[in-house]
């Protein structure tokens, strides 16, 4: 998001307000205020902690236009909980991969359709491929697929296995979605982060969607654990709001008003003050599973 926020400045002439503190939510808050800032440019893990701000229902965000969000799923419980504060703003998706050279799918307003990534920018194309690389067309889940057709992608360098994937142009992304019949794409999540239990499929991100519905979920990272060869289990790892009461029944009951039974997090429910993350801002989920384990 560095190289989009500086171009994104000068093409807006707008001033960039650059700080050395590393990332905390109400420091970002305050310099919304103390500078009347229009557009702020997050990562998901970010927007989860900006949309969680303690401070948030008494803060002045009535400067704010844009508030952008690039990289993975983004909760639509987190989209339409920040949105309530952004008086004359609006809230942007951004969905990519790094290979792309740019942003592929856009959401421009998220609060009209908070669940989806958006629609493929100028030049663009998708597509949902089964596991045999065929063309699934709308409505129909599978791997997600990008291809430009203002730029070639030329490879990847020393490693003739991962280029050899890429065909006519087209990019595999490693994330399961599909797209609906109005051209709208959405991401269930990466596809080796998706389980089968007793044969039903249950993805992580959609889980973690309906624990966001609890006031006091601040982070929820949920993961599959392995029972046997064939099945994984949910388990729930959750960081909340300093004095919450929240319980492990609470979110297991929240689970399962109207999910499928495979969703139940039978690996349990765990509370943390603090989730792993990777240097890009991403749960570490083997970190995260590996604590799982010894904790049981």
């Amino acid at each position: 998001m560095g190289m989009t926020s500086l171009l994104q400045s000068i093409l807006n002439n707008s001033r960039r307000i650059i700080s050395q503190r590393p990332f905390d939510e109400e420091y970002l808050l305050d310099l919304v205020e103390d500078y009347q800032v229009t557009r702020v440019y997050t990562t998901v893990t970010e927007f989860t902690r900006l949309a969680n701000a303690i401070s948030l229902p008494s803060r002045n965000l009535k400067s704010l236009r844009i508030v952008s969000v690039g990289g993975s799923y983004v909760c639509s419980e987190l989209i339409m909980r920040l949105q309530k504060y952004l008086p004359n703003g609006v809230i942007v998706i951004n969905y990519t991969i790094t290979e792309f050279e740019g942003i592929a799918v856009q959401n421009p307003d998220a609060k009209i359709n908070p669940k989806s990534v958006g629609k493929p920018m100028h030049n663009t194309f998708v597509k949902v491929i089964d596991s045999l690389g065929q063309d699934l067309g709308s409505e129909k889940t599978g791997e997600i697929c990008l291809k430009r057709t203002d730029k070639v992608f030329g490879g990847y360098f020393n490693n003739i296995l991962e280029t050899e994937k890429v065909i006519d142009g087209w990019l595999i992304t490693g994330d399961i979605g599909f797209y609906d019949n109005d051209g709208y794409l959405y991401i269930l999540g990466r596809k080796d982060e998706i389980y089968t239990y007793e044969g039903c499929v249950f993805y992580p991100t959609q889980i973690e969607e309906r624990i966001y519905r609890l006031k006091d979920v601040r982070e929820a990272c949920v993961l599959g654990l392995k029972e046997s060869d064939e099945n994984y289990v949910p388990a729930a790892v959750i960081v909340t709001s300093e004095k919450s009461t929240l319980t492990e029944l609470d979110v297991m009951m929240e689970v399962m008003k109207d999910m499928d039974d495979c969703n139940r997090l039978r690996g349990g429910v765990f509370f943390v003050d603090e989730i792993p993350k990777t240097r890009n801002g991403s749960y570490c989920r083997k970190t995260v599973s590996n604590f799982i384990v010894k904790s049981d």
